[in-house]
């Protein structure tokens, strides 16, 4: 008994340790558009179009479940010529964009644009706007390479139009590290900017989006009421086994 008190100790220590300082997952590259977003070409089937690789990375998040970080492994960049998009976050994995962090500055479709790491503005969408609607293009940019180049993935949504629908979220504005070739971008968010549900996407891509990024994760932050009953039970079956020892000590 005195191994089951033991046990039930550590796995709430265990708990608690989680709680304070909060959770790291991983995630891959298993998309090469985002849903509803195909062209009819052959880039409907390749990954990459030339450079960069987003490879995959890390999202940090809090114990009390917002998110706080976010970290790419990206192969060789062109960072003279090809530029970030905006990053979408769906905060529930219901579908629909809830935030946008500007990226892209002053974008037109084939136009120029400019980009400098820093920080960078955070929107909240008012109404949340559809991951996959190519045929209602709800305020998008589409992919673009302003270098004359054709081999890009046209007709890809790389940013938003933040001169309506949107809520700048000041405090804090978004940290982001910028491109560096074979490098690790690194988002950094405020701690109480974006909190997440049970699931959540993230979208990303370059100005040409030669290699989209649309993952889901799985929150690994546990519910309020879950946590609550877990904690009970191990308090409760600790305090059980001591009692049960120390009656089995006084016969």
């Amino acid at each position: 008994m005195k191994k089951v008190l033991t046990t039930c100790v550590l796995l709430l220590c265990l708990l608690m340790t989680s709680q304070v300082f909060g959770y790291s997952v991983t995630f891959g590259d298993k998309s090469i558009f985002w849903p509803g977003w195909s062209n009819g070409t052959a880039d409907d089937s390749t990954d990459v179009i030339g450079i960069p690789d987003i490879q995959g990375g890390t999202a940090t998040i809090s114990s009390s479940g917002y998110l706080t970080g976010l970290t790419f492994n990206v192969g060789s960049i062109d960072t003279s010529r090809v530029m970030p998009g905006d990053f979408f976050i769906d905060k529930d994995g219901n579908g629909t964009w809830d935030y946008v962090v500007n990226l892209l500055v002053g974008q037109t479709s084939g136009g120029i644009t400019t980009f400098s790491a820093g920080d960078n503005k955070l929107y909240s969408i008012n109404t949340p706007i559809p991951v996959g609607s190519l045929t209602n293009n709800p305020g998008y940019t589409l992919s673009y390479y302003s270098g004359g180049y054709n081999n890009y993935r046209e007709n890809h949504p790389v940013a938003y139009d933040v001169s309506s629908n949107l809520t700048l979220i000041n405090d804090p504005n978004v940290s982001f590290s910028g491109w560096s070739s074979g490098g690790t971008p690194t988002f950094t968010f405020g701690a109480t900017d974006i909190h997440l549900g049970s699931q959540f996407i993230i979208g990303w891509d370059e100005q040409c989006a030669n290699d989209v990024l649309n993952e889901t994760m799985n929150n690994p932050v546990p519910e309020p009421a879950t946590m609550l009953l877990l904690g009970s039970g191990l308090i409760g079956l600790a305090g059980f086994g001591r009692k049960k020892f120390g009656k089995q000590k006084s016969a």
